[in-house]
Order: structure tokens, then C-alpha cells, then sequence
């Protein structure tokens, strides 16, 4: 007969698996007004249309600042390119924010800067 009947769980993905546990840690450190994981935006900016996915996003009140968290499974350089380069078009298609951003991965955690020209225009 198998598993007729039974209902079981999708096994999460390990990248799930890093967005809850820095999620949680987050949560419990108490630091943020304003938290949310895995966030969707769509924007457009001029003529510019940006589209994109924050695993974690927090906002500090204190600081007047946000932190984009970008969790990648397995640390690269083109995974942390990859990273940067979300990073670059969230801050983009949010030019209001203060962001800092933040890479994760199951080996490392790593903080992401903008190039001068970009930031001068954010």
C-alpha cells in the first residue's frame, strides 16, 4: 500500500533552511523595528523597471538604516556577485533608503559595498 493516506512534509531547501535560521536569530537579537523575509518588489523608476527578491530585510529606527540579506547556499564568487548585484538593484529601485547590505552563506557572512558612482547616486 506505500504512502497512501499519509501526508508528509516538503523537505525545505537548505537555503530556506539559512533564511529561517537568520530570520530567528534576528528576531530573537531584538535590534529591528521592522523585519519581513523573502520580500518581492517591483518598481519602476523613470522608464527603469527593477524586479527582485529580499531574503531578509530589516530596518533599524535608530540608525535610519536597512540591512538586505542575501543568502546564497554555497559560497563563489559568482554567487557573492551574484549577491551584489540584487543588492545593487534594490538600492537602485529604493534611492530613499539608507541600505546596508549583507551576504550569507552556509561558510561565510560577508558585507556588500557599492562602487562610489552608484552610491553618489543613491
Amino acid at each position: 500500500m506505500g504512502n497512501q493516506g499519509k501526508k508528509t512534509k516538503p523537505k525545505k531547501s537548505k537555503h530556506n533552511n539559512i533564511v529561517d535560521w537568520l530570520f530567528d536569530r534576528l528576531y530573537k537579537r531584538n535590534k529591528y523595528s521592522y523585519q519581513e523575509k523573502h520580500i518581492q518588489y517591483g518598481i519602476y523608476i523613470g522608464l527603469e523597471f527593477y524586479r527582485g527578491e529580499v531574503d531578509v530585510l530589516t530596518y533599524n529606527e535608530k540608525t535610519d538604516r536597512y540591512h538586505f540579506y542575501e543568502v546564497k547556499t554555497n559560497f563563489s564568487k559568482k554567487n557573492f556577485k551574484k549577491a551584489k548585484d540584487q543588492f545593487k538593484k534594490y538600492c537602485l529601485s529604493h534611492p530613499e533608503q539608507k541600505v546596508a547590505g549583507i551576504f550569507i552563506s552556509s561558510q561565510v557572512i560577508l558585507r556588500m559595498h557599492l562602487n562610489r558612482e552608484l552610491s553618489d547616486r543613491i
